[in-house]
């Protein structure tokens, strides 16, 4: 899928269709070098893409023009998010069951790709991503233009006593009949801010467990593959 959204370009790709990449795992059967990666992705446009190695907490990074030496495109730094103002520089997140979330400050030109695993999200991850586009590029959540990615939906997201023990009394709006809903409890957390639905675009809010389209960790224990989530400013 590839869509433009004002100067912004957001694409999801199913790694699974590209069964040499292992980009996050580095196993030695699948692992491929990054720069080829790059040539097979997106050669046709010459974007550096910089990713997330999920560590499933809430804290991120801010790619800038002061710091972006520090980056090498393809491969990952530890963060469940990532923000920039930059220009033809993509960031990207790796997902399979967990929310992968894109931002779009219309306003002052910068962007975030959030991972939003459970325990990111009851740790208020998308909060965090926010203040932190708000400290370094004056984002304000009435600017924002928010999308959700395929994530394991409240269909089928059953989850045990000891994960409901673990959730704060605030997202137990989220649990019906032991199946937490993962999309609701970001768009709680938003809400918050005043983001009202208007500026939450869920076309690509599928569910991972029972759409063959998507690679799921919980439909196929120990599959790897994932959905990569990109975006950058044209």
């Amino acid at each position: 899928m590839l869509r433009r959204h004002g100067g912004c370009i957001i694409t999801l790709i199913k790694l699974r269709l590209m069964n040499k990449f292992s980009i996050k795992f580095y196993d030695k059967k699948n692992c491929v070098n990054p720069t080829d990666i790059k040539n097979k992705l997106f050669s046709h446009d010459n974007i550096p893409v910089i990713f997330q190695h999920q560590v499933h907490g809430n804290m991120g990074l801010a790619i800038t023009k002061e710091n972006l030496g520090q980056y090498q495109p393809c491969l990952t730094y530890d963060s469940d998010y990532l923000i920039t103002n930059l220009s033809q520089i993509g960031i990207g997140v790796l997902t399979a069951d967990c929310l992968p979330i894109i931002l779009v400050d219309t306003k002052n030109d910068s962007i975030g790709v959030v991972h939003a695993g459970w325990r990111g999200t009851v740790e208020r991850i998308i909060l965090n991503t926010i203040t932190h586009m708000n400290q370094i590029f004056k984002t304000t959540p009435q600017d924002l233009r928010i999308f959700f990615g395929p994530c394991a939906l409240s269909c089928c997201y059953e989850i045990s006593e000891p994960f409901i023990n673990q959730l704060p009394a605030w997202a137990t709006a989220a649990l019906k009949n032991n199946c937490f809903n993962l999309t609701l409890c970001n768009e709680l957390l938003l809400k918050e801010l005043g983001i009202t639905h208007k500026q939450i675009d869920k076309s690509y809010n599928e569910c991972t467990i029972c759409n063959d389209r998507f690679c799921s960790y919980r439909k196929k224990p120990g599959d790897y593959t994932r959905q990569m989530s990109i975006i950058w400013l044209n």
